[in-house]
C-alpha cells in the first residue's frame, strides 16, 4: 500500500521537476534547496515520531489488556461488589494512553509547522528570484507562474 503511493508521487515529482529544469535550470537550482530542509526534518522529526508512536501502541496495548482481563472477570467484580476498584484499574492505562497521544501530536503538529514553513520560504525565495529573474528579462513572467504551482507540488 505504501509503494502504491510513493512510486507515482515520485515520478510525478521527478518529471515536475524535469520540466521546471526545462524552463529555468537557474530557478530550478533553488528548487533543490528543498533537499536539505527535507534531511533536516528527517534528522529532526523520525526519531521523535518513532519514540512516540512506539509509546502510544505500547500504551494502547496496555489499556486492551487490562479492558480484556476486566471483561473476562466481569462476574467475578460484580459478585465482589468490585467495580470501583476495576474501573481505578483502567484508569491508568487510559491515562497513559491519553498522554502518548497527546505527545504524538504534538511532534505531529511541530513537524506540519516546520514543514509547512519551509515550504513557504522557499515559495517565497522562488518567487523573488523568480521576479529579478523577469525583471532582467532572463524569463518570462509564464515561467515564474509555473515555478510558483510547481514547487508546492515537489
Amino acid at each position: 500500500p505504501v509503494l502504491n503511493g510513493f512510486i507515482p508521487d515520485s515520478v510525478y515529482s521527478v518529471l515536475t521537476f524535469a520540466v521546471l529544469v526545462s524552463l529555468n535550470w537557474p530557478l530550478a537550482l533553488v528548487v533543490v534547496l528543498m533537499l536539505p530542509v527535507f534531511a533536516i526534518m528527517r534528522a529532526r522529526y523520525f526519531e521523535r515520531f518513532r519514540v512516540k508512536n512506539e509509546a502510544n501502541r505500547l500504551a494502547q496495548e496496555k489499556l486492551t489488556g487490562a479492558a480484556s482481563e476486566l471483561f473476562t472477570a466481569l462476574k467475578l467484580v460484580r459478585v465482589y461488589g468490585e467495580e470501583a476498584q476495576a474501573a481505578g484499574q483502567l484508569a491508568g492505562p487510559a491515562d497513559a494512553v491519553a498522554r502518548s497521544r497527546v505527545e504524538l501530536i504534538a511532534v505531529s503538529t511541530s513537524f506540519g509547522a516546520f514543514s509547512f514553513a519551509a515550504i513557504k520560504v522557499l515559495s517565497l525565495v522562488v518567487v523573488a528570484g523568480g521576479a529579478l529573474l523577469a525583471i532582467h528579462g532572463q524569463v518570462s513572467v509564464g515561467t515564474v507562474v509555473a515555478f510558483v504551482a510547481g514547487v508546492p507540488v515537489l
